[in-house]
């Protein structure tokens, strides 16, 4: 395969984290394991239980440099995978207007989305597809990814939006 343009990239970080999450998981269940808790930069995917025949949980981040790690979710994770993507730490700030951009572009226009979701965790059956659907929800915003999730009920979503000085609000699958 090859661009016409040189100046042409292609980056599949989109997905390549949790496909490595997916291969490591299938090489444990491979090799006989009964139970893992697999992540990878933030990607997870589980399979059984914990040793006290508990489910996996896994926190999800409050979506603000300023917050720090605090958690605004958590969930329980057994037999999926999970993915969240966001522009709240990879951005350029315009010196001049202080606007953010955000490091996940539109395929449309080749610029910075401009969307109300500040985070996008997603739960599915693989983490490659977790992880690249992740970046796809970022991408789509709140209300497409919502219809979206309604035509693909495999799927658990839970999407922080909001701002810093309207505050934040979360809608998931899971309530």
């Amino acid at each position: 395969m090859y661009l016409k343009d040189r100046a042409m990239q292609l980056n599949f970080m989109s997905f390549s984290q949790g496909h490595s999450v997916d291969v490591v998981l299938d090489s444990l269940k491979a090799r006989g394991a009964t139970a893992a808790f697999v992540e990878i930069g933030g990607e997870v995917r589980t399979f059984g239980q914990k040793p006290d025949g508990t489910s996996f949980r896994v926190g999800i981040e409050q979506p603000q440099e300023a917050k720090g790690k605090e958690l605004m979710e958590t969930v329980e994770l057994q037999e999926r995978a999970l993915a969240t993507s966001g522009n709240y730490r990879n951005y350029k700030t315009d010196p001049a207007t202080g606007a953010h951009y955000g490091h996940t572009l539109d395929a449309k226009t080749g610029w910075p989305i401009q969307t109300d979701v500040l985070s996008a965790t997603m739960m599915g059956p693989s983490c490659a597809l977790a992880d690249g659907m992740a970046t796809a929800a970022m991408a789509m915003g709140l209300e497409r990814t919502r219809k979206w999730l309604q035509a693909h009920p495999e799927w658990d979503a839970i999407l922080i939006y909001g701002s810093e000085k309207e505050g934040l609000s979360v809608w998931s699958t899971l309530k």
